[in-house]
């Protein structure tokens, strides 16, 4: 009954900043089970899960949405690691897993955070030709994804070899597609999907209505 009624306060949108104090001072005292805390990360069992395996993980400080952590792009690193920790201990995860953030009207707690998944495929992998290249810097090189699934669909992937340089450029390129996009407005997610022990770097946009 706690969890529920803490869960729905948090959905309020002047929550997003009390619930972003409460992971960095009071994790201890959430009542969630926890499957990985450090310093700057805090990731928990979702108390309203929607698969079967269904993990929250968020940085420890108040960063409202995606486009807010771009000042912060470091702790996307730092989710990724988590990711790995968490996967190294749970075998449910080892067979693939999907990682989301949204954004936008798709948002529902004011608290930037990302869900770990089993048993969901959000977006197609992209595979055979890339789609038009919509622009490429940073080290990050945006695509037109080429099977088109949902109102904007874009691909993300590294322009050359990736090092945490691009981890971070991945959020940096958010505000620039949002300006031509409209991705807030629409509603969007952040989607990695990976199968196995198979990491390909690559992050997609899916935002708006699905249309196939």
């Amino acid at each position: 009954m706690v969890k529920q009624l803490l869960f729905r306060l948090a959905k309020a949108p002047w929550m997003g900043r009390a619930v972003g104090l409460a992971f960095r001072y009071c994790a201890w005292a959430i009542p969630v089970k926890k499957v990985f805390c450090s310093k700057d990360i805090l990731a928990f069992e979702h108390p309203r899960p929607a698969y079967p395996n269904h993990v929250i993980i968020s940085p420890r400080k108040p960063v409202q949405t995606l486009l807010h952590m771009a000042e912060h792009a470091g702790d996307f690193i730092k989710i990724w690691d988590a990711v790995q920790a968490i996967r190294a201990k749970h075998p449910a995860y080892h067979d693939g897993f999907t990682l989301v953030a949204n954004g936008g009207k798709r948002q529902e707690v004011q608290q930037v955070h990302f869900h770990l998944l089993t048993d969901h495929v959000m977006v197609e992998d992209c595979t055979g030709p890339a789609g038009s290249v919509v622009f490429c810097n940073d080290g990050v090189c945006v695509t037109e994804h080429p099977q088109l699934r949902w109102a904007c669909h874009l691909v993300i992937q590294p322009a050359g070899q990736p090092t945490d340089a691009y981890f971070e450029g991945v959020l940096r390129c958010l505000d620039r597609l949002n300006g031509r996009y409209g991705l807030v407005p629409q509603g969007y997610s952040l989607v990695y999907q990976q199968t196995g022990d198979r990491a390909r770097p690559v992050f997609y946009i899916a935002a708006g209505k699905r249309i196939k």
